[in-house]
């Protein structure tokens, strides 16, 4: 039988070193992955962010020339054509010979004017909402973010603090 092989301890300095910086490489390694992954993950979430707000402007965008088209088209085929046919009835009363305008005429013209007056204030009232007013901004936000989330195209999560004079 061959004699049992002496360790020395240089041997196992060496060794105990090798281990030592095999482990610093290995954490090295961990560390630099970790690192990576890290700003990846930033990156990734950046962008969604990004994504996120860019997705957030155009409903927004939309909501608004959604809005505009509406008010346009209120303001078109209510208001305009009955202030088109209140003018057209006045200059038939001017073109009239009589010194008198005939009673009818007048009273279908003032039905008119106050229809369009109606008109303007259903839009104007449609542009301040009443949950405004009656309620505050606070409850005119929530309402608004409960209408958009209703929709399911744009979920809103709203988190207000107020103190009690903004309420």
């Amino acid at each position: 039988m061959a004699p049992p092989a002496e360790v020395t301890f240089g041997q196992l300095l060496f060794s105990g070193i090798a281990v030592m910086l095999l482990a610093a490489g290995t954490l090295l390694v961990f560390l630099v992955t970790y690192q990576k992954r890290l700003l990846q993950q930033q990156l990734h979430m950046r962008t969604a962010e990004a994504i996120h707000q860019q997705q957030l402007l155009v409903a927004i965008i939309e909501a608004q020339e959604g809005e505009r088209e509406r008010i346009g088209q209120d303001l078109h085929d209510g208001i305009g054509s009955t202030v088109a046919t209140a003018k057209l009835l006045i200059n038939r009363l001017s073109s009239t010979p009589t010194e008198a305008p005939p009673t009818e005429l007048l009273a279908l013209i003032e039905e008119l004017m106050t229809a369009a007056v109606q008109d303007v204030r259903s839009v104007s009232h449609s542009l301040y909402p009443a949950v405004l007013s009656r309620y505050g901004l606070a409850e005119a936000i929530q309402h608004l973010v409960d209408v958009c989330n209703e929709t399911g195209k744009l979920p809103i999560e709203l988190d207000m603090e107020y103190g009690q004079s903004l309420a």
